[in-house]
């Protein structure tokens, strides 16, 4: 990646066209010579790239925040932050409900990670509380990090912040308590809720996107046929978690709200911010063509979210 695209809405709720470009900060145009700054996060014009190593399980060389509207550009730290393991802070918890241990480490001596995925609670500003909650595999170790402005290493977790887990007979929404100490950000409970949703008659396969709405966690299900290239079905959940196995209830209204999902990350917005975009849509933006949709939840359409506009250029 050299530099980052931008595109507009229509009244349609369309994509109209690539509108702009705006080249990476010099110094992050350097660090990729040669090879591909990836993004792997974004939030409210903030952009999270990453470079890697050479080596796939040497994990990423370098990671940082850019305003694709400023250009300002927060550099973050490496996972290793000691020289010494003694100076590493450990925390070992149970998880509620579930099985197995959460190891949380802040300045560890040694650690590799290979960010896949990031999410930012609030924009990174001057001043923020921002939380940047990354997730990593490398050789299938899944690990989570967590990181605030002013912390010289990453909180690093092996194992209030949601995730799904997807097991061969189960799928588990993890729940992550966050607080804070002198050391850190460190994880202070888990706990873990049985997900059970109904199925769809002639659904082969599925995949669910967590979007917070109103300060309410919605699981949004889309529901694949047998070859997984046609959509049957979708389906948007409200989750309480406070039983387990978790209790949902189907929405067929978002309120006027609009919800944007795609693999780098779910956001609900108000309607009253943006003049041209419909109220009740919910817009995919996966890495497969026929996931670029806009999905309608007052009438049960899907419309393609792209207007004349190549596959390579989305």
């Amino acid at each position: 990646m050299a530099d980052f695209s931008f595109s507009s809405f229509c009244a349609g709720g369309t994509i109209m066209g690539v509108r702009g470009r705006v080249p990476l900060p010099e110094r992050e145009r350097e660090m990729a010579a040669g090879d591909s700054v990836c993004c792997v996060g974004s939030f409210e014009g903030w952009l999270v790239g990453v470079k890697a190593n050479k080596g796939r399980y040497f994990g990423d060389r370098r990671r940082f925040l850019m305003n694709s509207f400023s250009r300002d550009v927060i550099r973050l730290p490496l996972p290793s932050g000691a020289s010494r393991s003694a100076d590493a802070y450990t925390r070992s918890l149970p998880i509620i409900n579930g099985s197995g241990v959460l190891h949380c480490t802040i300045n560890a001596a040694k650690c590799v990670m290979l960010f896949w995925k990031v999410v930012l609670s609030s924009s990174p500003d001057s001043g923020s509380k921002c939380v940047v909650a990354a997730t990593s595999m490398v050789k299938d170790a899944v690990k989570l990090a967590l990181w605030r402005p002013g912390m010289k290493s990453w909180s690093v977790c092996y194992g209030n912040l949601h995730m799904l887990s997807f097991g061969k007979f189960t799928t588990n929404l993890l729940v992550f308590e966050i607080c804070e100490d002198d050391n850190g950000l460190m994880v202070s409970r888990v706990e873990s809720c049985v997900i059970k949703l109904p199925g769809v008659m002639g659904s082969a396969n599925e995949t669910w996107s967590i979007v917070e709405w109103r300060g309410k966690l919605l699981i949004v299900v889309t529901y694949f046929g047998e070859f997984g290239h046609n959509i049957i079905e979708i389906r948007v959940y409200e989750v309480d978690c406070s039983t387990n196995p978790a209790t949902f209830t189907e929405m067929k209204s978002l309120d006027g709200d609009c919800n944007f999902i795609s693999q780098l990350s779910s956001k609900s917005f108000r309607l009253s911010h943006y003049d041209v975009v419909k109220d009740d849509l919910i817009y995919f933006m996966h890495g497969r063509s026929f996931d670029k949709s806009v999905y309608n939840m007052k009438d049960g359409t899907m419309t393609p979210i792209t207007a004349d506009m190549s596959e390579d250029k989305i």
